[in-house]
């Protein structure tokens, strides 16, 4: 179940202004607040609970000054991120834009500047960007030019992770900002979708004052419904994955087509993740779009209120791993299927798993397939899945209570999510 905090984080977040009530802060001590503002900072929600307490002054006032101090400090370490990703996209559109290599960008800058509309509402988190394929040995050359750090003798970023969609690229003297997609969906979990629909409804926009694509309004809406449903299962969103499309649905930069938006969710097969997602937004932050939406897309077997329930702890627990730090990483939806399958099945999936395609092993560790050196890194994989899920797998067969929880959540979600490649 979610904490209390997070409770009081999900009413803060919703749109009826007598929520949450004064008196649930009443008798919060010391403790509490500095709780509740650590999971506000954790869930990237330190500007929304800023400002809830500056419209109420009566709850303000309760809390302790190092506590409003500290919440204080998360805004401005979110706005001078901000600033620091406008300046790293505003390089890298212009110098695509120079090349003339088309470049499309979506999520989290884009969201600020067009959807929150405040630099300092929401953390961007990385520079997602969506290549065309053929472009991306031109982009490699660009990145690497602005000083993006692409490995040595890579010429086409694509090749760097051929069993996946997507490779995350830094700066000098930064973590890794720049996430670099090829495709929309993963090329093993998830099912393939015309990538060039995407490009050919992609809308000219403005982000950090450059002109650039994003998706068609319709397509990054559905987009942000699919990756926290179906690309995520939900687990490690996170609050404000919902508070992004409640932001959307009530303040677009044009008014959304929703008939668009129903023939394509159904059009991308993406409609009974979309439709459950913005449900469980309403539920959460009371925002929904016009009823004949949900309707169209509602599914025959909706969920009853123990998954319901699933879904919210899904968003919240999984956000931050485990509070329990001794129980290590979580458990992978790998891991659950491997659990859940006849005792007949289990040695193909986990030789699958340790064995998979060469382009596999190559994504995950950096390396050519036609390395001469691969079939080493199949030692490495092992190794390195063993001290990662090993002390989960043995924690669920011995019953330990909260993995126990944790394989059972996942598996109804997923179960009751049904989206496979």
């Amino acid at each position: 179940m979610i904490t209390r905090y997070q409770q009081l984080l999900r009413e803060v977040l919703h749109i009826d202004p007598a929520r949450p009530a004064q008196s649930d802060f009443a008798r919060f001590s010391p403790d509490d607040w500095d709780a509740f503002i650590s999971a506000a900072i954790r869930h990237r929600l330190s500007c929304q609970v800023s400002e809830y307490l500056s419209s109420n002054p009566g709850i303000r006032e309760l809390v302790p000054v190092d506590g409003r101090a500290r919440l204080d400090r998360a805004v401005r370490s979110q706005l001078q991120h901000n600033f620091s990703q406008y300046q790293r996209v505003r390089t890298i559109l212009q110098a695509c834009e120079q090349a003339q290599i088309p470049i499309l960008l979506f999520k989290g800058l884009w969201l600020v500047d067009n959807v929150y509309l405040d630099p300092k509402a929401r953390m961007s988190g990385d520079i997602d960007l969506l290549i065309q394929p053929e472009r991306m040995s031109e982009f490699t050359r660009v990145a690497r030019e602005i000083g993006c750090m692409v490995p040595d003798g890579a010429t086409n970023i694509q090749a760097l992770a051929p069993a996946s969609n997507e490779y995350s690229l830094g700066y000098r003297n930064s973590e890794k900002v720049l996430d670099i997609h090829w495709s929309v969906t993963h090329p093993i979990s998830e099912a393939p979708i015309d990538e060039q629909r995407i490009w050919s409804r992609a809308e000219k926009t403005k982000v950090a004052g450059v002109n650039c694509l994003s998706f068609q309004l319709e397509d990054h809406l559905l987009y942000l419904c699919f990756h926290a449903a179906l690309h995520h299962k939900f687990a490690h969103v996170g609050p404000r994955a919902f508070l992004d499309i409640a932001k959307f649905i009530e303040s677009p930069p044009r008014t959304i087509d929703w008939d668009d938006f129903v023939d394509r969710a159904r059009e991308l097969s993406w409609a009974r993740g979309v439709w459950l997602t913005l449900d469980l937004v309403h539920e959460m932050i009371g925002v929904s779009p016009p009823t004949f939406v949900l309707e169209k897309l509602r599914p025959r077997d909706i969920p009853n209120s123990d998954l319901r329930g699933q879904f919210l702890d899904a968003i919240f627990l999984d956000q931050s791993a485990f509070l329990d730090r001794s129980l290590g990483k979580r458990l992978s939806l790998n891991i659950a299927h491997l659990i859940d399958a006849p005792w007949s099945d289990k040695s193909a999936i986990l030789f699958s798993r340790l064995f998979p395609p060469p382009a596999e092993i190559a994504t995950q560790f950096g390396v050519a397939t036609g390395s001469p050196r691969l079939r080493t890194y199949y030692a490495k994989r092992i190794i390195s899945m063993m001290q990662s899920y090993a002390p989960a797998l043995l924690q669920t067969f011995v019953r330990n209570s909260t993995r126990v929880a944790e394989k059972s959540r996942m598996s109804k979600i997923d179960s009751w999510l049904g989206y496979k490649r």
